[in-house]
Formats: C-alpha cells, structure tokens, sequence
C-alpha cells in the first residue's frame, strides 16, 4: 500500500511540473553594429617529389573575392541584395548543403557577367587573407567567396567557390560568432599543358509544373568567364551535349542563357559532367487544383501471408493479462494485511 501511495505522488509530481511554465533562451539577435571579419587560410599538401610524402605549404598570393548575395536582419532572415536578385537561383533557401550547389551554380554568372565584389584581396606568406581588407564594413548576410585559377611551384590550384552566413552561427555556444574562420578548398594539378573534354546535362524535377516547360534551352560554355560556346539542349539531343579537345589548365563553367524563366536553376559539375537541374520558381504561385472525392480503397488481395501465429499471440496476450491482474491482487492482499 505504502509503494502504491509513493507511485501515485511521484504521477502527480511529474503532471504538475509539466504544466509549470518554464523559461527558455533564445538565441541573441544579430548585432549589425558589431564589425564582422572572415579569416581565409589556404594552405595545402602537395607531393614535391614522385612517390614522395606529402607536404603542407602555404599558398601566397592568390586572390579571391568576395561577393554579398543577400543580406541579412537581426533573425538571419535573407534578402536578396539588388546585384543578384535577378538570377535564377533561391537565395531565400538557408538549407547549408544547399549553399554548396548555390556556389557552384552562381560561380559561371558571376565570371560569365564580371560582377564587382564588395571586396578583394590575395593571401599573405602565410596563406591568410582576412575580409575586411582596408575600410569596408561587412554588413550581416550570406556571402560569396570566389578563388580562381592560380599557379605557384608548377602547381594549379582551382579553388572552389564557398558561401558563408555572417555572422555564422555557433550551434555548440548557440551565438553568433562575427569572427569566422574558413579554409579554401582546391584541387591541385600539374602544370602541363593537356587536353580535357566536358559534358551537360539537363534534368528537370517539375513534376506538375510540365507545362511551363520550355521547348529548349541555351547553355553557353565559358572559359575564365569568358564564352567559348553556346549550344541548344531539347529532346531532340536528350537534354544532352559534349565539348571535346578543350585546353584542360582553364576554368569550364557553364550557364544557362535564355529560355527558362519560370524555373530556378542548380549547376553541379560532377566528374567532366556539368548537371543542371531545374525546379519551379518558388516564388511563381501554382494554380491550385480541384478537390476530387477519394477513391474506395481497393479489395485487399490474399499475399499469402502466415497467420497461424494469430491465435497463439492473442492467447499469450490475454495470459500475461491474466497473469499482471493476479499479481495486482496479490499485491493489494499482502498490503491489506500489514496496514
């Protein structure tokens, strides 16, 4: 009885401090007084000799750029900034592994269209390059760094484009850190003059939304941002096309040229494969469709399944049911009598 008495308070306890009102921390807002820097390091491994180790060196002198592609309020909601809000990407998406296709996809626009950066700048002897670099003040929101073909000790370093929130928010800490730190991310080659050949792809994922679909598309081909070609994907060549004997030192982008207006656009270069994917513009509103009566759900096939376990489970259900009340019973006699 006594046991039962202390389950029954320890019940109630539990039923009140759910219904207590408890305070929470929420995360600070962003301080847009407060000075935001980025702290770039590039330092990479290479293998000086055949066969040989590898070494970490620091790559002096490259230069990057940095671009602001939408700003941000004191919640870290975005909005686009007026230099990128008529490309056809979602720049309103906060999804971080979104940020990676993003950066690959705005890359050849921003080449392609020769776009000024808020800032510049190139690594020091150590590798480091720190934005700000003289009297520009960044303001809260996503950026942009754009590295570029650099060679140093017959090494080419391809850097690829990376975005960033600032201020980035720490989870561990659950603030705002205005001083972030990032490293480069390259691919190293030789500095031999070979030849390399690049592919595209078209997909659409617009299930629903087909009849906005263009007949075709124009892609353009750059080099170093400059056009080197312009092609038609239809389905008259699967959406598909291939550049051959393309000089391999040089950065290959593509971008769409016209055409697609109703749809955003993902550009991921994969293996020599350029996939473009295409989605409904979030921001065009879909044409809401008519209600229809649900359909009678279908008579259930017999699938062979087993269903001589049936009855022993339900007798082994009701036994243990059985047997749980008899133990209760016993419980309530034995406290009865020592009362």
């Amino acid at each position: 009885m006594k046991l039962h008495r202390i389950s029954i308070l320890i019940l109630c306890l539990a039923i009140l401090l759910s219904l207590m009102p408890m305070q929470t921390f929420a995360l600070e807002d962003i301080d847009p007084q407060q000075d935001i820097r980025l702290v770039l390091s590039f330092q990479a491994k290479v293998q000086q000799e055949e066969n040989g180790p590898e070494t970490e060196v620091s790559v002096v002198g490259a230069p990057f750029q940095l671009f602001l592609l939408a700003t941000a309020d004191e919640l870290g909601n975005m909005t686009p900034s007026q230099q990128f809000a008529g490309y056809p990407v979602d720049l309103k998406n906060q999804d971080e592994d979104y940020w990676e296709v993003l950066a690959s996809t705005l890359q050849g626009y921003i080449l392609r269209d020769g776009l000024t950066p808020v800032d510049q700048g190139v690594t020091d002897e150590t590798g480091f390059l720190t934005f700000p670099t003289g009297e520009v003040k960044l303001v809260p929101g996503l950026y942009l760094v754009l590295g570029t073909r650099y060679v140093q000790d017959k090494i080419v370093y391809t850097c690829d484009p990376m975005i960033y929130q600032l201020p980035m928010l720490d989870k561990e800490a659950d603030a705002w850190d205005y001083e972030v730190e990032v490293f480069a991310k390259y691919t190293a080659t030789p500095d031999e003059p070979k030849t390399t050949y690049r592919k595209v792809m078209k997909l659409w994922e617009d299930e629903g939304f087909e009849e906005h679909r263009p007949d075709a598309i124009e892609v353009q081909l750059l080099c170093d941002g400059v056009v080197y070609d312009t092609v038609t994907l239809s389905e008259e060549n699967d959406w598909m096309h291939t550049w051959k004997n393309l000089e391999e030192n040089h950065i290959w982008s593509v971008v769409e040229s016209a055409g697609n207006e109703d749809y955003v656009v993902e550009i991921t270069l994969q293996g020599v494969t350029f996939v473009i994917v295409n989605r409904p513009d979030p921001d065009i509103p879909t044409e809401p469709t008519e209600p229809t009566e649900p359909e009678p759900p279908p008579d259930i096939p017999d699938t062979g399944l087993v269903w001589w376990p049936v009855p022993l489970m339900l007798a082994a259900g009701m036994f243990l049911i059985l047997l749980g009340a008899a133990f209760r019973r016993m419980a309530g006699f034995e406290d009865e009598e020592y009362y």
